[in-house]
């Protein structure tokens, strides 16, 4: 017998679109993901049939997450990108409210909001302080990568020995 589903649990929804979408009054932007409670979402959306259902699940990170006890939540969170931090606050915030939770997801948000503060403060150097500098050699991977992508997207000057100096210690 096929267990009926719990039309209060929570299911993704991704606006694979190009244009926004709304499910239960809530703006989706093309590209976003958002949480609502099984009840809320339309028909069409929903998933065809159980295991498709548990295999979505589990390929969702958050919804992973999400199933485990406070402690090991706060665990989980640095593994999680910026966009997937948001959702678990956005889930936290409408669902059950745990405050430990939710200054946990806050405070990671503010540490990565300063560290790529400080990465484009230190990118406003000149190249050759960048490359001299034993800052940028105390890096971890993932700062390096963070840095890398500032310099070739968003500084707009792509300075080729910076990117050659954060690749050099990459690959090392």
């Amino acid at each position: 017998m096929a267990k009926k589903p719990d039309p209060n649990a929570m299911l993704p929804v991704k606006n694979t679109g190009k244009t926004v979408m709304y499910v239960a009054s809530q703006m989706i932007h093309p590209g976003e993901t958002r949480h609502f409670a099984r009840h809320h979402v339309p028909r069409h959306l929903l998933p065809e049939e159980a295991p498709a259902a548990e295999e979505a699940a589990a390929a969702d990170p958050v919804a992973e997450l999400m199933e485990l006890n406070a402690n090991e939540i706060k665990a989980g969170l640095p593994s999680l990108t910026d966009e997937q931090l948001a959702d678990v606050l956005e889930l936290e915030m409408n669902g059950k409210k745990r405050k430990g939770i939710i200054e946990a997801v806050q405070n990671l948000q503010l540490e990565r909001l300063a560290e790529k503060e400080s990465q484009e403060t230190f990118l406003k150097q000149d190249a050759e302080a960048i490359v001299g500098s034993s800052e940028l050699e105390t890096m971890r991977p993932d700062q390096l990568q963070a840095l890398r992508e500032l310099e070739a997207c968003e500084n707009g000057q792509q300075r080729e020995e910076v990117l050659a100096a954060i690749d050099g210690l990459l690959s090392a």
